[in-house]
């Protein structure tokens, strides 16, 4: 049986990745010399044939004239203590003595039936952390994924959700979304190219088109693609129509948004957008009263308050607005209960804009001052700084800022084509473009 373009080798409880370089056991990676390793793949991808120790020899060490069979049996002797086998009686890896050697065990290309119903489990598991959205969930959902790929390098479901639950962290600012970003495309384009389909995929490579690459008819080619194969998949939903927002396609957007029910988990969001897109719109009237109604019947969806937040204060209901960013900002937002994202450093951005725009430097410089003690310890979205460097209205400040925000990728940098807060310095800030 020969194996020779095979990628990935499953055999017993292991599973070598050749691109990757890994031994797993388990899920667990299983400590083994390069030299080592490389022996085992050869033996892998001729299965069942007897390899001579000559040819093994001339394989591994290529460039050295000086290698015996005795530097081969010790390697050897390296890849039968990784695999737990033993020379008596093998289960991986036999000697024909005199000849070479030859790997015995069954091995498969694919995963077994046994492999494929734990990589699932770990991806439904992964899935429900996520749904928590706090950092220490985000890092529990990707280590089960990790896991899932150490046992099934090919599984689309977790490919596609590796790359999702990246995108998210990057959205939420949990971390520079830059390499998150990169990382989320190279996942999600490998899922595709497994599954066409991929729900989690077509999610994360719309928010890397969108917020990486700034391609919006791309992005939102993508999100088409994922709203008929998930048609109550609340990010599908938001994105598709915050996208035709970004676009100044409002019509289109209340058109789509029209079309959405409203008796599915995560149906606020939905809901919210419609205020946002006002919002963005510039109605902050009708922005302030869909907003107000989306926030009563979800009194803590910590993003319909910032939203309603933006809304009051353009609206020129400068301290009802600094109250609502003070609400959320200082709030007992506990991810692991609320299940959403934490929207607490753009309130303090906003908040901050505000206050200097309302002569509270005093309070608008002790957060911006807490901030940057903060930025010491853990990452800040340059947001929050372009946004008080905006309310003070130091613009050349305001603009390296900006620059940052798109350099890190944050989502905020997306919204200058349409962002009611950066209409002072709207020409320029295009100009910084990445």
């Amino acid at each position: 049986m020969k194996l020779s373009n095979a990628t990935c080798y499953y055999f017993g409880p292991f599973a070598l990745d050749a691109g990757q370089h890994r031994l797993e056991r388990g899920g667990s990676n299983v400590l083994i010399t390069r030299k080592a390793f490389d022996l085992l793949l050869m033996l892998l991808q001729r299965t069942g044939e007897t390899v001579s120790s000559d040819e093994l020899i001339d394989a591994l060490w290529p460039t050295s004239e000086e290698t015996e069979d005795a530097t081969l049996r010790q390697h050897v002797l390296m890849v039968r203590r990784a695999l737990g086998d033993r020379i008596k009686d093998p289960r991986y890896v036999a000697t024909d003595y005199g000849k070479g050697y030859r790997f015995i065990g069954a091995v498969s290309a694919v995963p077994s039936l046994l492999t494929q119903a734990l990589v699932e489990q770990l991806c439904a598991a992964a899935s429900e952390f996520r749904e928590s959205r706090s950092p220490a969930a985000m890092k529990g959902a990707l280590d089960l994924y990790d896991r899932a790929l150490s046992l099934d390098p090919d599984s689309a479901t977790a490919l596609g959700g590796v790359a999702l639950c990246r995108c998210l962290v990057a959205d939420y600012m949990y971390d520079c979304p830059k390499p998150l970003l990169q990382a989320a495309r190279i996942a999600a384009d490998k899922a595709l190219v497994i599954e066409p389909g991929c729900t989690d995929a077509l999610l994360a490579l719309t928010k890397v088109r969108l917020d990486y690459d700034w391609n919006f008819d791309s992005a939102l080619a993508t999100i088409q693609k994922a709203v008929p194969l998930a048609p109550n998949n609340r990010i599908a939903l938001f994105l598709n129509a915050w996208i035709l927002v970004l676009m100044g396609r409002f019509a289109d957007a209340h058109s789509f948004l029209g079309t959405c029910t409203h008796d599915f988990p995560g149906a606020e969001l939905v809901r919210v957008c419609r205020g946002v897109a006002l919002l963005y719109e510039r109605n902050f009237a009708d922005a302030i009263a869909e907003l107000s109604t989306a926030c009563a019947r979800w009194p803590h969806f910590w993003f319909g308050h910032l939203s309603l937040g933006q809304a009051l204060f353009l609206s020129g209901e400068v301290q009802r607005a600094i109250q609502k960013f003070d609400w959320i900002r200082l709030s007992e937002f506990d991810p692991l209960i609320d299940g959403q994202v934490n929207v607490r450093f753009l309130a303090e951005g906003y908040a901050m804009y505000a206050r200097f725009r309302s002569n509270d430097a005093s309070g608008a410089e002790a957060s911006l001052d807490r901030l940057r003690r903060l930025s010491q310890r853990q990452f800040i979205p340059a947001t929050c700084f372009a946004l008080a460097e905006l309310g003070r209205r130091q613009y050349a400040k305001a603009l390296s800022y900006i620059r940052q925000s798109g350099e890190n990728r944050e989502s905020w940098y997306t919204h200058l084509g349409i962002e009611p807060f950066v209409d002072d310095v709207r020409s320029d800030a295009k100009r910084y473009a990445v």
